[in-house]
């Protein structure tokens, strides 16, 4: 069975963006912004729909579709 695969830290570094900078942006406490980044399992479709818009990215971007054996 696949699973999702946390990327978002790999985003961040690629476009140098910290937790703070990120969160002072979207108004999101730095917890909030931590726990998404480090794979906490809940999250508001709001909240996922801003961090991509800062980040000029697609969900999938963030967190892809992994295929037994693909990672």
């Amino acid at each position: 069975m696949g699973h999702f695969e946390n990327r978002m830290r790999v985003v961040m570094a690629e476009k140098r963006v910290t937790i703070a900078e990120m969160s002072e942006a979207l108004g999101l406490h730095r917890n909030t912004s931590a726990n998404l980044r480090d794979g906490t399992p809940t999250v508001r479709w709001e909240t996922l729909e801003a961090v991509c818009n800062f980040l000029n990215c697609k969900p999938w971007d963030l967190f892809p579709w992994v295929e037994p054996g693909e990672d």
